[in-house]
């Protein structure tokens, strides 16, 4: 039975109005039940205190259009509702700025560097396989107009510390081509990866540069960050002016 059904104050000259610190009985079902005498103020059992009820969250009108038949309309929002609502509004107006501020970075970039080559991203350089080299177009540096030529480059090689990734793959590998010299001498790269070891100038330690030419010695076991790197690619354009800069190619035309 739930224990509601049937149960109602009994008031009476002893029980006041019910409420107040005296002695209390209930009826259930037609039996008195008496109730234990309460305790002192602010103990437990003490004087009941009045239910306290919830607080009414205070709407605040925010004018929005919506289609009625008498036309537009105030609604009414709760506050914690229009505070939300005002978060997201700046937040969107901050990634809209930020989104603006790339735009105008690409663009300034794109007045300052001569424009790439059509096509030029879709074409890699693919020394492993002959057949398919002669097939595609060799990509050129758009600020010499010279093929490139990652025998005779190797700027992406003087990347700096850290910024040649290696993988568990490539470990691997070397291990099982009886490379274990190559798979024991990593260091720490950037995100917490491995990367190649390097020179005080950043360059990789394989990496040399006799007679204007570069010399890979481990270009037979290279790792696959060098396998898949794209000749004519950004990152490689970036390089190339980066390396220009520094005196290691030959100077841009003009």
């Amino acid at each position: 039975m739930d224990p509601g059904v049937g149960l109602r104050h009994a008031r009476s000259h002893r029980d006041g109005r019910g409420h107040g610190g005296q002695r209390r009985r209930v009826l259930l079902d037609g039996h008195v039940l008496r109730l234990s005498q309460p305790g002192k103020t602010g103990e437990q059992g003490g004087r009941e205190q009045p239910r306290r009820l919830a607080r009414r969250a205070r709407l605040q009108p925010v004018a929005r259009d919506r289609a009625t038949v008498d036309g537009p309309r105030a609604l009414g929002l709760r506050v914690g509702r229009v505070r939300r609502l005002r978060a997201r509004a700046a937040l969107d107006g901050e990634l809209v700025w930020r989104v603006q501020q790339v735009h105008e970075r690409r663009a300034r970039r794109d007045e300052r560097d001569s424009p790439l080559p059509e096509g030029l991203m879709e074409k890699t350089h693919l020394p492993l396989d002959p057949d398919l080299a002669t097939e595609r177009e060799a990509p050129v540096d758009p600020e010499t107009g010279e093929p490139l030529d990652c025998t005779r480059c190797g700027a992406c090689c003087e990347a700096g510390p850290g910024n040649i990734p290696l993988t568990e793959d490539d470990l691997v590998l070397w291990r099982r081509a009886g490379r274990q010299d190559l798979a024991e001498r990593v260091d720490e790269g950037h995100f917490g990866m491995m990367a190649f070891p390097t020179t005080h100038e950043g360059a990789c330690i394989y990496f040399t540069r006799p007679e204007g030419r570069s010399i890979c010695s481990i270009y037979a076991e290279r790792a696959s960050t060098c396998r898949e790197f794209q000749a004519g690619s950004w990152q490689c354009l970036e390089f190339r002016r980066d390396a220009r800069k520094k005196g290691r190619l030959g100077r841009s035309k003009g």
